[in-house]
């Protein structure tokens, strides 16, 4: 029953036409939710290979219909990145992650919010490596951009600033 009910989530998945992510095209996407409700189940009972295999599968659909520089692709790429990270496969993870950056940047512009959180997420899988000059840089340019953009008392400058 789990993996019928699996492959009808993935077709229902798939089959939406891609008008829908037309109407949100920086976050999440009408399309987008039942999977990601799947997602969290998945990860919430432990079972990273079969997330990790409906996000490979979320990300081939979402380059083909989307293109491969969409907000949406950049969000399944560093969902896969922190599910690799959860797993401990952090070399795996790491170019995801830095893909992700880059198309946040061309698409957001490099001062953007959600770069600075992508930052973040790249500073902690280098962390989990021992990369350490480049943990200190990626925090010290998210800081940076939450401070500009959000002020100096936002909780995500406080979360920076501990992390």
């Amino acid at each position: 029953m789990h993996r019928r009910a699996a492959t009808r989530l993935r077709c229902r998945c798939a089959s939406r036409p891609s008008r829908t992510w037309k109407r949100h095209p920086g976050g999440s996407t009408p399309m987008s939710q039942p999977c990601s409700t799947f997602l969290r189940l998945y990860i919430a009972t432990q079972k990273f290979k079969e997330a990790s295999v409906l996000l490979m599968e979320a990300l081939h659909i979402r380059e083909k219909t989307l293109g491969l520089d969409h907000p949406a692709v950049a969000a399944t790429l560093n969902n896969l990145a922190v599910l690799f990270g959860k797993r401990g496969k952090f070399k795996e993870a790491l170019p995801l992650c830095k893909r992700a950056l880059t198309i946040r940047e061309k698409v957001l512009g490099s001062d953007h919010p959600d770069v600075a959180k992508q930052l973040n997420n790249l500073a902690l899988l280098c962390q989990n490596q021992g990369k350490y000059n480049e943990v200190e840089a990626y925090y010290e340019r998210a800081l940076h951009i939450y401070q500009k953009c959000l002020g100096p008392d936002d909780p995500n400058v406080a979360k920076t600033l501990n992390n």
